[in-house]
């Protein structure tokens, strides 16, 4: 019992973890296109 406990926790924390780093991933990608952008725009109206 102890071990199937173990194993699903350590599922849980994976599946969390990675749940966390892909989310910060997707928003740092995001932010990033955005500012991209804005630059983009900023230097055509020169």
């Amino acid at each position: 019992m102890a071990e199937v406990l173990g194993f699903l926790l350590t599922k849980f924390t994976i599946t969390i973890t990675f749940e966390v780093v892909s989310f910060n991933f997707i928003a740092h990608f995001k932010h990033h296109l955005s500012l991209k952008a804005l630059e983009d725009k900023s230097n055509c109206s020169l």
